[in-house]
């Protein structure tokens, strides 16, 4: 079932969405009495291939928490300018002239959903001041 997902770690993947819907896929897949942290530590390697299933079977005494996982695995298939890109996105948010509210929230909710699970919640939490003092009724 998670090898519907494959990831290979292209550069033209998304290694965000993959996780995404790796872990809407694993949770579906409940075993009494083993925790989910581990089920999907354990299904993960099944939903990549080549360079990326490389990297995990290299670097799997690293982690040994499923966030652990997903941390390092956004840390190498996630590139540094893509996050630079988000956070400037999000750290210079403006809602644009003419925009209604709803809008920008959509827009400023895009940017926070492409971020790396990882980030820490202080910065959604800055993220989300800023984006109030930033909006004008239209």
């Amino acid at each position: 079932m998670v090898q519907v997902i494959i990831f290979s770690g292209k550069k033209d993947e998304d290694a965000i969405a993959h996780l995404q819907n790796f872990v809407k896929i694993g949770n579906t897949i409940n075993i009494q009495g083993i925790p989910q942290d581990v089920v999907l530590l354990r299904l993960f390697p099944y939903s990549l291939e080549g360079r990326a299933k490389h990297w995990f079977y290299e670097s799997k005494n690293q982690f040994k928490t499923w966030r652990e996982c997903s941390k390092a695995f956004l840390e190498k298939f996630f590139p540094i300018g893509r996050t630079n890109i988000l956070r400037g996105k999000i750290s210079e948010f403006h809602q644009q002239k003419g925009e209604p509210i709803p809008e920008a929230w959509e827009r400023f909710q895009g940017y926070i959903s492409d971020c790396p699970a990882s980030w820490n919640e202080e910065v959604v939490a800055h993220a989300d001041i800023l984006l109030w003092t930033n909006l004008k009724v239209m």
